[in-house]
């Protein structure tokens, strides 16, 4: 018999343990936001200790809060119901507000009270203190076509850290609407490192855990490598495209890359006869790169990278057998894709060296 009603504890457990869940997972499906999904996070400093925190799945999903303004309005109408239950002094309130993609709004109020008084006592009277915030956390849902989610629902979060939740229509009018839009303009501008945080270099209010609001620990990635070039070889002018893989290990402050590239550079002669000839050396190159975050994209600037490249399909006597071509540094002419390379090629160990300049774009 007791055998009988451990087992049944046993099961009563279990159960129980697996409605929790079950009721856990339901509000975070209603309420909660995947954060794997997220690729962008901004906060903005609202002064007094209160904060916006943005959380994007794309850069383009700014636009949806550029008129920050009237949807904190309409969430203010929403909510004058219940204004009641946030009238306890002593209290902290989490809420979450969701208007999914019909168009539906859903709302959860959680109140949290303190397990003992505390009070601030550098006045005649004491003065209750409170010790925790209030949340508002704000989740905008639309379809997603791409068919990255499963659901087929795109979610993108507006949250607010506030000493009081009344102090929020303080805000409204109060200049978010151009933070977000500045913003949205200067996504990739200057960030400055302070700390483990950056700021944008023209707003220190604003900050992210990486510059353009990349969140920290940014995955490595493989990616596909299609280039144009065009370069010189001794007087001859010498175009080419590269087409290869790439590794990109993403650090706090650069992005390290290694590249396997397949580059033919074409050189044109015109022959006894007169006739223009076209010849097609193709080289196997490998570079190693590395980029610096914190450097500004509106200013030209060099990185450190080598490029070794060996001669594996000679056609006619332009190039010499053995034949090398080595790059070092690149500095960027623009802030995506443009890039211009100095370097040389030679033959055998360092004969026949001839300076070189290759204009590198990027796809």
């Amino acid at each position: 018999m007791k055998k009988f009603f451990c087992t049944v504890l046993t099961l009563l457990s279990i159960m129980g343990t697996l409605y929790a869940q079950h009721q856990v997972r339901a509000g975070i499906k209603t309420f909660g936001i995947s954060s794997d999904n997220l690729e962008r996070r901004f906060w903005i400093d609202m002064g007094k200790g209160n904060q916006l925190c943005l959380e994007l799945e794309d850069q383009e999903d700014i636009s949806r809060f550029t008129n920050v303004d009237s949807l904190l309005m309409v969430f203010l109408a929403d909510m004058k119901p219940f204004n009641d239950s946030l009238s306890d002094p002593l209290a902290w309130h989490v809420i979450d507000y969701v208007i999914d993609a019909a168009g539906k709004k859903k709302l959860r109020l959680q109140t949290f009270h303190p397990a003992s008084s505390s009070y601030l006592l550098d006045q005649p009277e004491p003065a209750v203190l409170r010790l925790e915030q209030d949340t508002i956390q704000i989740v905008l849902e639309f379809p997603e076509s791409t068919g990255r989610h499963h659901d087929g629902i795109r979610q993108d979060r507006l949250s607010l850290y506030l000493n009081d939740y009344h102090q929020l229509s303080n805000y409204i009018t109060g200049g978010l609407n151009e933070k977000i839009r500045w913003l949205q303009k200067n996504m990739r501008s200057y960030w400055v490192r302070t700390g483990k945080i950056w700021q944008a270099e023209k707003d220190p209010a604003i900050t992210a855990p990486q510059p353009a609001g990349y969140i920290a620990m940014a995955h490595d990635y493989l990616s596909s490598e299609v280039r144009l070039n065009v370069g010189n070889y001794k007087s001859y002018f010498a175009p080419s495209f590269a087409l290869g893989i790439g590794l990109h290990f993403n650090r706090e402050e650069s992005i390290r890359s290694f590249s396997f590239l397949w580059q033919p550079v074409f050189l044109f002669q015109t022959n006894a006869q007169g006739h223009l000839q076209t010849f097609r050396n193709d080289f196997l190159t490998v570079e190693i790169a590395r980029e610096w975050k914190d450097k500004n994209p509106h200013f030209i600037y060099l990185s450190p990278s080598i490029s070794f490249g060996w001669l594996v399909r000679r056609e006619g006597d332009l190039f010499e057998k053995n034949s090398y071509r080595l790059f070092l540094g690149h500095t960027k002419l623009t802030k995506d894709n443009l890039y211009l390379q100095p370097g040389m090629y030679f033959h055998d160990f360092f004969r026949g060296v001839t300076p070189a300049v290759n204009i590198r774009l990027d796809f």
